[in-house]
């Protein structure tokens, strides 16, 4: 439970944190880093790749696979199976 809060926390201060980038700073950044590729661009792009991260790290495909077996497993059985 406590690792999901910090994922959570983690997934809304990058958002947020690039929110307030663009907002507040547009000169950084619009700052090149190299040739056709400024700090916005990718920073955007990191903010991407960690809303990926956390959303693999969140999914609960495991277990919900299982209580999908088991539910299912109940309905061609009946409920006293």
């Amino acid at each position: 439970m406590a690792a999901e809060i910090e994922l959570r926390a983690l997934m809304m201060g990058t958002y947020f944190g690039f929110i307030m980038l663009v907002a507040y700073d547009k000169a950084s950044a619009g700052a090149l880093v190299g040739p056709g590729l400024s700090w916005g661009i990718l920073l955007g792009a990191l903010v991407i790749v960690v809303a990926w991260v956390v959303l693999i790290c969140l999914s609960p495909e495991p277990a919900a696979e299982k209580k999908f077996a088991e539910v299912e497993r109940r309905m061609h059985l009946g409920p006293d199976a």
